[in-house]
């Protein structure tokens, strides 16, 4: 099979196109295909991945299988003796400075039938059948292409690393030797125990069941410095430690051992005792052996590429997404890349857009779609917004508090399921007991519409019934964040204006920016009743912002914010306990002052101030 050249877009920077280093930014995989011409063929073609990337696609589609090209391409350019059976593609690398490698490779039935490498245009490797080639050799005469002859069933690139006369396949290797490749939803090493010898083999780094090998190594290696990075990461996600250590197993015992045995042991905030792996639930061990392997690349300053299949998988919602928004605040600190994949449509919801790469099937064949290549398609999901369990707290106190519970029936449904497929058909439940009506005169129906990207659809599905019914205003309520950055603010609120029809009750919409969380920022007067000693003045002595003086507006993690400050005191906050906040917050202090500070609950209180009052 003739393998077609990629169109070059580089820039040369001498005259064979190579400046000598190579940071990597951009990986794009123009095409792969396996067992071409047979009935197992399957192919992916047009998968552009930036610093931060979460594959995403229905069951089947190819998610891991991706995963696993790529990290089987690392280990073809890294690792002798390791060529696939068969396989045929193009691979374009692109450095921060704006490089293009380009590597192309046809195997079958385990010999290299054809490779070849271009850097910014220019070919530096080229080797046919029978494993005759040319390489760019830059000590002889100046620089000149030489004869080379490869073992068929070996890669070249590989086999002619040479530092000094190919110099320009180092970059290469070293970002193949770095990519790391790790199953969250497998057992992470969770079962294993390691035998302490003295001389004992070296830990294998890549080897994603070594955990606790990994984890003394780090600390000999970085000290209480790696512990706490690790703890603190933990923290965020939700499991809340005093101390990580590794030692003998607690729970099950071994008789004859030939050495010391050691396990990862974790002591947890107000339990007695440590927990040793095997016995800690799969939830905790695997969040806790993907940080401390993600802390020991950032220890070791490795500019590597982070392979992670099925993120978050066997965690409730709350901590699925609080990994992976670590593990992205990780990658843009490092700039490592980082590469995930899930199915699960609610933790999907948590990443922003710009970062999905949808992936399509038809028959063997698979198409990659992101936003560079899929704009309009991804600015028409975005724009369909959606709100969840905090506004619909919120706004029922508010509601409660201004009309007095006087002459008004307040229903909250959740609205799930739905979508072209029918697949999983929509359901509307009712999430309070049925109440009798009297003599009530206003009546508010509050929906949950079941995640980040579903309000305007969802009020667009439902506008006509509504309207039909006499309801008389339609509010939507949203977040920003993850999926919109604060300037394109308005683009967005444009963009859920135009899915209404103008025809039917009016609509409008509201902005939490970043997050509803910044609200209950703002109400500072509730610290205290979380915790007595949780003053403002302890929060900005703390976290360098003070609740009493600072702009909601400002703040880009609200919730994260409120997390941390409860934290100061001990307290727990995520989205189970978005209640116990809601029912502190003085309605007083946000319908009279913040108003005037906070733009989107003016709105807000004018629509309910309009409704009860006409």
């Amino acid at each position: 099979m003739a393998i077609p050249r990629p169109p070059y877009t580089g820039r040369h920077v001498d005259r064979w196109g190579w400046s000598g280093k190579a940071t990597w930014g951009n990986l794009f995989i123009h095409y792969y295909i396996e067992h071409a011409g047979e009935l197992q063929q399957w192919n992916l073609s047009e998968l552009t991945l930036g610093l931060k990337n979460l594959i995403v696609g229905r069951n089947s589609t190819g998610k891991s299988r991706t995963l696993n090209i790529i990290g089987g391409l690392a280990r073809n350019l890294s690792t002798p003796n390791t060529i696939p059976l068969a396989a045929n593609y193009v691979v374009q690398l692109t450095s921060e400075a704006g490089e293009d490698y380009i590597y192309e490779l046809q195997v079958s039935g385990r010999t290299v039938s054809h490779e070849r490498l271009l850097i910014n245009g220019k070919v530096y490797l080229s080797r046919g059948e029978g494993g005759a080639g040319e390489i760019w050799a830059e000590k002889i005469n100046g620089g000149v292409m030489m004869v080379f002859q490869a073992p068929p069933q070996e890669v070249a690139l590989l086999k002619r690393r040479d530092s000094i006369q190919h110099s320009f396949i180092e970059p290469i290797f070293q970002w193949a030797n770095q990519v790391r490749h790790y199953n969250f939803g497998s057992t992470l090493g969770k079962d294993n125990v390691i035998l302490v010898v003295p001389n004992g083999p070296e830990v294998d780094e890549r080897d994603q069941n070594q955990v606790t090998g990994l984890f003394r190594s780090g600390l000999k290696e970085f000290g209480k410095h790696f512990l706490d990075a690790i703890i603190n990461d933990a923290a965020e996600v939700g499991y809340y430690l005093e101390d990580i250590k590794t030692g003998a197993p607690i729970s099950i015992q071994f008789e004859g051992a030939p050495g010391e045995l050691a396990t990862i042991l974790v002591k947890e905030r107000d339990i007695a005792t440590y927990v040793d792996q095997i016995s800690m639930s799969q939830g905790m061990y695997r969040v806790i052996a993907i940080l401390i392997h993600m802390n020991f690349l950032q220890f070791k300053k490795l500019q590597t590429c982070i392979l992670i299949d099925d993120i978050g998988e066997g965690l409730d919602f709350e901590r699925s997404c609080r990994i992976i928004d670590v593990l992205r605040r990780k990658s843009d600190a490092s700039q490592v890349q980082l590469i995930m994949s899930t199915n699960d449509r609610f933790v999907m919801n948590e990443v922003p857009l710009k970062e999905w790469i949808v992936l399509q099937r038809k028959g063997s064949a698979v198409t990659a779609r992101n936003y560079k290549n899929s704009k309009a398609e991804f600015d028409k999901f975005r724009f369909t917004g959606l709100k969840g369990a905090s506004e619909m707290l919120f706004v029922e106190r508010l509601v409660s508090e201004v009309a007095e519970l006087k002459d008004i029936v307040i229903t909250k449904k959740k609205i799930r399921g739905g979508g072209k497929s029918g697949k999983h058909p929509k359901v509307f439940k009712e999430l309070d007991a049925e109440r009798t009506i009297t003599e009530e005169k206003f009546f508010i129906l509050i929906y949950d519409c079941g995640g980040d990207h579903l309000v305007a659809q969802r009020i667009k599905e439902e506008h006509k019934n509504l309207t039909e019914s006499g309801y008389e205003k339609i509010v939507g309520i949203r977040d920003v964040r993850p999926s919109y950055e604060r300037e394109e603010i308005a683009e967005l609120q444009q963009g859920m204006e135009d899915q209404v029809d103008k025809g039917l009750a009016p609509v409008v919409f509201i902005l939490s920016a970043m997050e509803v969380e910044a609200w209950f920022l703002a109400e500072y007067s509730h610290f205290v009743k979380i915790h007595p000693d949780l003053t403002p003045e302890l929060i900005s002595e703390s976290l360098g912002f003070n609740p009493r003086t600072f702009t909601a507006s400002d703040r880009d993690h609200p919730a994260r914010d409120l997390e941390q400050a409860y934290l100061l005191k001990g307290v727990v906050y995520d989205k189970t306990a978005v209640q116990d906040t809601v029912n502190v917050l003085d309605f007083a202090i946000v319908y009279e002052e913040l108003v005037g500070t906070v733009p989107e609950l003016k709105v807000l209180s004018d629509a309910v101030d309009h409704f009860l009052t006409q």
